[in-house]
């Protein structure tokens, strides 16, 4: 590859970066609106199993982007689990609205949907999709992870037609 072809293919990674981030700032701004005004008792045990997985992968990724040291991590561990519940939260909440949302359009996911979902989380994860496939757990994560998504695709696309409903 010569150094133009280089330069090419950086220029689209950052192209396409810029545009995920975008899209990702999108949906997550129509979870910010689909949740405004909606509040409801949430089950502590649904925002304490989603907070201890954030609490981790909050942990990684300070590990990894250098702003926390293997020494601190006793000292920010109290702050790191507050800001874990405060997201889980939201996600539990939105999860039991986009579910909703999903089970009232009664939204399924097809062969094809849920192949390339499990194909992203593999990406994702660095795991072989076959591994994937063999846990049971992890699949229906998957599975509803990708109708939740469909379910923010239906309210985004009735955002731009106008207004959806919140029930």
């Amino acid at each position: 590859a010569d150094e133009k072809e280089l330069r090419d293919q950086l220029q689209q990674g950052i192209t396409n970066a810029k545009e995920q981030a975008a899209e990702t700032a999108r949906r997550e701004k129509a979870v910010d609106a689909l949740l405004a005004g909606v509040d409801f008792p949430l089950p502590d045990s649904a925002v304490e199993s989603v907070a201890q997985s954030l609490f981790y992968e909050y942990l990684q990724l300070r590990m990894r982007n250098g702003t926390m040291k293997p020494e601190d991590m006793a000292s920010q561990q109290e702050e790191i689990m507050a800001e874990s519940r405060k997201a889980a939260a939201i996600r539990v909440r939105a999860q039991f609205v986009l579910s909703r949302i999903a089970e009232e359009n009664k939204l399924e996911l097809s062969r094809e949907e849920l192949g390339m979902a499990v194909m992203r989380a593999a990406q994702s994860s660095q795991t072989p999709p076959e591994k994937l496939v063999k846990d049971r757990q992890r699949l229906t994560e998957i599975r509803r992870d990708a109708l939740l998504n469909k379910a923010l695709d239906l309210v985004l696309a009735a955002s731009n037609e106008g207004g959806v409903e919140k029930k």
